[in-house]
């Protein structure tokens, strides 16, 4: 049962949906990390180049809009889709570091009062 045909099931969709949701979020999160500026009486100038967390996030983010899109095309590749864990382990691959880059970020606000 499908949505589109009677040979496009719902699920793979639902799939490729919710990857190219993310692509817009992942695009957003490394402009604004790489254009973000601010001053700080305490810290100064505060820049993307001045942090290596932040050159991270910019890479994981633009790492993870592109990993969005390819997935979502490998969905209709059927030689890839038929490998469930071919994908659960690149999502997961590409889930942890951004995790610990948010996990940066956060304490960066809350003990320095900067914002990432």
């Amino acid at each position: 049962m499908g949505i589109l045909g009677n040979n496009i099931p719902i699920l793979q969709v639902l799939d490729c949906c919710l990857r190219l949701f993310a692509v817009p979020f992942s695009i957003a999160s490394f402009w604004l990390t790489l254009t973000n500026q601010q001053k700080n009486r305490d810290y100064g100038d505060i820049k993307f180049s001045n942090f290596t967390g932040l050159k991270y996030l910019a890479i994981i983010s633009a790492i993870a809009a592109g990993y969005a899109i390819v997935g979502a095309v490998c969905l209709w590749i059927k030689v890839i889709v038929s490998k469930a864990w071919l994908f659960f382990v690149s999502d997961q691959v590409c889930f942890f570091p951004r995790t610990r880059l948010i996990r940066l970020c956060t304490m960066m606000v809350l003990k320095g009062g900067l914002i990432c």
